[in-house]
């Protein structure tokens, strides 16, 4: 996410869950980052719609493009999450969309994808 507050907001919630996590806040920087790692090390890719240099939708598309990254569970985070956005989403390849700064949805959401 390319917005301060949110992560601020990510550094909490994942802190508190206490997992290892990377912020990055463009999508190009987000699939380069997931590239570095098996995927089995990948518990979660949190992503936003709207982002600098490649939004989610294209994060999303190159993920499910890529077999290796079948296994990795996608969750978008977004101001966006109205029922038309959740299922193009969805069809996408995205395993769950929460709205933005629903705090406890969101770690919900975290905990349920990287047990």
């Amino acid at each position: 996410d390319d917005s301060k507050l949110i992560q601020k907001l990510l550094t909490k919630v994942c802190s508190g869950l206490n997992i290892n996590y990377r912020i990055l806040e463009d999508g190009q920087k987000l699939l380069d980052e997931v590239k570095k790692y098996n995927q089995n090390d990948i518990g979660l890719v949190v992503t936003d719609i709207e982002m600098p240099v490649m939004g989610g939708k294209e994060v999303i598309k190159q993920l499910r493009d890529d077999s290796r990254y079948d296994d990795i569970n996608i969750l978008v985070h977004t101001n966006m999450a109205n029922e038309v956005m959740k299922k193009e989403l969805t069809v996408l390849g995205a395993n769950e969309i929460i709205c933005k700064v629903d705090v406890p949805t969101l770690g919900s959401a975290i905990q349920k994808f990287i047990k």
